[in-house]
C-alpha cells in the first residue's frame, strides 16, 4: 500500500509539481494542476525510456528494474533546482552604486 502511495506520489505528482513551480510559477491554479500531471507522466515516461531505450543504455544504466533510483534522484536534483530558484540564486544581480 505505501509502495502504491509512493508510486502515485513520484510517478503523477512529484516532477510535475517541482517542474512547473520552476517554469510555470505565475499561471493560474487549474493549469498548474493539469500541468502537473501531464508533465509528471511524460517525465517519467521519457526518463524510462532513456534508461532502457536500448542495450547499450541497458548496460549502463541497469535498465528499467533501477527506475526508483533514477526517479527519486531526479527529484531531488529538480527540488534542489527549485530551492535554488525560491532564493532568488539564479536573479542577475546589479550592483550599480
Amino acid at each position: 500500500m505505501i509502495m502504491m502511495i509512493l508510486g502515485v506520489l513520484f510517478v503523477f505528482i512529484i516532477p510535475g509539481f517541482l517542474l512547473t513551480m520552476i517554469f510555470f510559477e505565475k499561471e493560474p491554479v487549474m493549469e498548474k494542476i493539469a500541468l502537473i500531471v501531464v508533465i509528471s507522466i511524460g517525465y517519467t515516461v521519457v526518463l524510462g525510456i532513456l534508461l532502457g531505450f536500448n542495450k547499450y543504455t541497458y548496460r549502463i544504466t541497469g535498465g528499467l528494474g533501477k527506475l526508483w533510483w533514477y526517479v527519486i534522484i531526479s527529484n531531488l536534483l529538480l527540488l534542489a533546482v527549485y530551492i535554488l530558484k525560491w532564493r532568488n540564486v539564479f536573479e542577475k544581480k546589479n550592483n550599480i552604486d
